[in-house]
């Protein structure tokens, strides 16, 4: 993770992470789009094209702002877009303008949430987490129903450090899921 901060910053946890092999890089965006641009354009330069580039505003952005970042995003290459706004129908008028898939995260908490927003056509991918579900079993069933939608799914978890990410593992394993985000200390 690519952490809010100055360009010299997101070059240098880049670097790092690249150096470490990791083969995805989320960078986390929403406050100035300008900064936040130049901020993906380093981490684009250190990493290469070799490395996945995804960006999340964690509903930081209002619909004209995300809106306005897509041909950016889009020429670095940005494999997809997590939680440009806040809100279903934000996220689904981003969508309907997004050349790059737009994934949920704060707006998907269960199964219900990911069937409205899928329903709605807001989504392309979720990010879930069983700190937000609250049991192994409502992940399974928010997992189950992303994929009846044909939805991308990614688990992730809230800071927990190293057993956050312990369980994570198991669970996307479990579960089938290839994307697993692993953040923590």
């Amino acid at each position: 993770m690519i952490v809010f901060g100055t360009v010299a910053e997101a070059e240098e946890h880049t670097s790092a992470a690249v150096a470490a092999g990791y083969p995805r890089l989320k960078i986390r965006i929403g406050g100035d789009p300008g900064l936040d641009r130049r901020r993906v354009e380093a981490a684009r330069n250190v990493a290469g094209d070799n490395v996945t580039l995804v960006v999340d505003a964690n509903g930081g952005w209002d619909v004209p702002t995300a809106i306005g970042s897509l041909r950016w995003l889009t020429d670095l290459g940005v494999a997809w877009f997590e939680q440009p706004v806040a809100g279903l129908d934000g996220l689904a008028a981003v969508r309907s303008a997004s050349p790059i898939p737009v994934w949920a995260d704060e707006s998907v908490r269960d199964a219900a949430s990911v069937r409205a927003a899928a329903t709605l056509g807001a989504i392309d991918g979720v990010h879930l987490k069983l700190e937000k579900t609250g049991t192994v079993a409502a992940l399974t069933e928010a997992v189950d129903t992303a994929r009846r939608h044909e939805l991308e799914i990614g688990l992730g978890q809230m800071d927990c450090g190293r057993l956050g990410c312990a369980t994570t593992v198991q669970l996307a394993a479990g579960l089938g899921i290839g994307i697993a985000e692993l953040w923590g200390w």
